[in-house]
């Protein structure tokens, strides 16, 4: 069996986020570009803190109850539209589309 979780086939994105960040849970998944005044920092993400801000963002999603209601996500390519894009497999009623 393929350990590479990359070269392997899944039902979904949601189920290959688990996969790898079980396999590289401290691999960096994202660096993102924080610029606060004249200041820029860089903040990376790992796949286990990607899989980990998904559930929280989309716990919070579902704790307003809007299973039944159809929700379409537009925004800028960003960290929190990632977050979106994987947790719509687990809802698998939202529309992610970007900017």
């Amino acid at each position: 069996m393929n350990n590479r979780p990359f070269e392997q086939e899944h039902e979904n994105m949601r189920v290959m986020l688990q996969r790898v960040s079980e396999v590289y849970p401290d691999n960096i998944a994202f660096v993102v570009k924080e610029k606060v005044d004249k200041e820029t920092n860089y903040v990376n993400h790992t796949y286990s803190d990607l899989l980990e801000d998904t559930k929280a963002m989309g716990a919070a999603l579902l704790a307003h109850d809007c299973s039944d209601e159809r929700i379409a996500i537009m925004g800028e390519n960003s960290y929190p539209w990632i977050m979106t894009f994987f947790f719509r497999g687990e809802w698998g009623r939202s529309c992610n589309s970007p900017r």
